[in-house]
């Protein structure tokens, strides 16, 4: 009776150390989720960031044309234009690296978010057996 009785103290511990590790994985698994999320949002934000400076991009390039035509002999004002379509083209660029490494962080928070979902399955079948 007493060795039932220590035996079932035994598994109690060990069903609440699982239940522990359990929420441990859990808050983990929630962080990551969240973190995933922001970096979700942020790639929408720097897409739409690369989407606004592409507009601005062709409407500079518009604005590039229209000059050289209306103001043939001019060539200061172009040389202006053409520095803004570099800049704008720089910021293009930033903002499309800035995509990429959003997107390959919320890779990195979703491969994350896996790996805590394999590690929380895995002790399904501890807990189980612990009740």
């Amino acid at each position: 009776k007493a060795t039932a009785v220590g035996k079932a103290a035994v598994a109690a511990e060990a069903l609440d150390e699982a239940r522990g590790d359990m929420r441990t994985l859990m808050a983990k698994y929630n962080e990551a989720c969240r973190q995933r999320d922001a970096l979700a949002q942020q790639l929408e934000e720097t897409e739409a960031a690369a989407a606004e400076v592409e507009q601005q991009l062709q409407a500079v390039r518009a604005e590039v044309t229209v000059v050289r035509h209306r103001r043939d002999g001019e060539a200061e004002a172009a040389e202006d234009l053409r520095i803004a379509l570099d800049a704008a083209a720089a910021d293009l660029s930033a903002a499309r690296a800035e995509a990429a490494e959003a997107l390959r962080a919320a890779a990195a928070a979703d491969s994350s978010r896996s790996e805590l979902d394999r590690q929380g399955h895995a002790l399904k079948p501890e807990n189980a057996a612990l009740r």
